[in-house]
């Protein structure tokens, strides 16, 4: 059977638009309404018939006869009649788990998943990524750990918090806007907060998600890891990086002039996969690259450039970045990067 794609409404009846004698695959691009398709000498009757959705195509199993088409939407819907060996399927975009619930398309078919923008494909069993390069944790904002110094001090009105009396912290005004992580005081929360505006050579604010007045309070001191919140799950039994793929982290940091040791590491599957990045010095755009890791089957992986004879096991789903501090008076910044998948 030929590639066949046409539009339909309810007055248009039963249709006949060719003859199935092979395997072939009838698909609807319009959700909301069924397609109805039968094999028939004559014009069915309403009773015969399959009922073909935008979310489950018909996929034949070598039918012959006539094919008829009908359907009951008063709108027009686009089908498509083709051939299942020679012609790539796509389905509506639709989330990961709504695409995946679904087995038994041909190999090949196409899904755009928009929960975790990701083109996948079917390869006869399940579905995973399209091979090609492509990113699935873009980091486009700019994210701060800070250290402050117990000289410091944290007020709060509404939903503005102003960390003060931190001599020359050094944040350059360029990294207005990006997400502060503040440690905690008595009455402020450890944790990320948005907006950052620096003020003056001693001051910044912030933005809580939180509204209170806090008058006066001292910010703890604060040398323990902080993962940055661009971190990716992925999802319980997925397999978003294909087995016998490349991933790789890259990114660009800056941090404080100071005595304190800023450390930065990146994580797959909970597994550290570069070599701790230090400094004490400020340089901005330094650039950071993780080795590459090679998913494999089951609970292992390779880690090329650390040892790739040797199968480490995976801790966990995770993928992640994080910034450290050995003393206070310390602050850092991730300014851009991604996890890039290449197969």
């Amino acid at each position: 059977m030929t590639t066949t794609s046409d539009v339909i409404n309810s007055s248009d009846g039963w249709v006949q638009i060719g003859t199935g004698n092979a395997d072939f695959i009838v698909s609807v691009e319009k959700a909301g309404y069924d397609l109805i398709i039968a094999f028939s000498d004559l014009e069915p009757t309403d009773a015969n018939g399959h009922r073909v959705s935008a979310a489950q195509p018909f996929i034949s199993d070598n039918l012959s006869g006539n094919l008829w088409v009908r359907t009951d939407s008063p709108d027009y819907i686009r089908y498509i009649v083709s051939d299942s060996i020679s012609t790539t399927i796509v389905l509506p975009d639709d989330t990961y788990a709504n695409i995946v619930e679904i087995t038994g398309y041909p190999t090949g078919t196409k899904a755009f998943a928009t929960d975790i923008n990701l083109e996948v494909r079917y390869n006869g069993t399940g579905w995973e990524p399209v091979e090609t390069i492509y990113s699935i944790m873009p980091i486009s904002s700019m994210y701060v750990n800070t250290s402050p110094p117990n000289t410091a001090t944290y007020t709060q009105s509404a939903y503005t918090v102003t960390v003060s009396g931190w001599t020359s912290h050094g944040i350059p005004a360029q990294y207005d806007g990006a997400s502060v992580y503040l440690p905690a005081s008595t009455s402020i929360a450890a944790g990320w907060y948005y907006d950052l505006t620096v003020t003056g050579t001693n001051t910044f604010t912030c933005r809580s998600l939180v509204s209170q007045t806090v008058a006066s309070e001292t910010p703890a001191s604060s040398t323990a890891e902080i993962n940055l919140p661009t971190g990716l799950t992925e999802p319980t039994g997925s397999q978003l990086v294909p087995i016998g793929a490349q991933l790789q982290i890259g990114l660009y940091w800056d941090a404080k002039n100071s005595a304190a040791t800023k450390s930065l590491r990146m994580y797959s599957y909970g597994v550290q996969v570069n070599t701790t990045a230090t400094r004490t010095t400020s340089t901005v755009n330094a650039a950071v690259t993780s080795s590459t890791v090679v998913p494999m089957a089951g609970d292992k992986m390779f880690i090329i450039g650390s040892n790739p004879s040797t199968p480490v096991s995976k801790v966990d789903s995770t993928h992640k970045i994080s910034l450290q501090h050995s003393a206070t008076d310390a602050w850092s910044i991730i300014m851009t990067g991604f996890m890039q998948v290449r197969k």
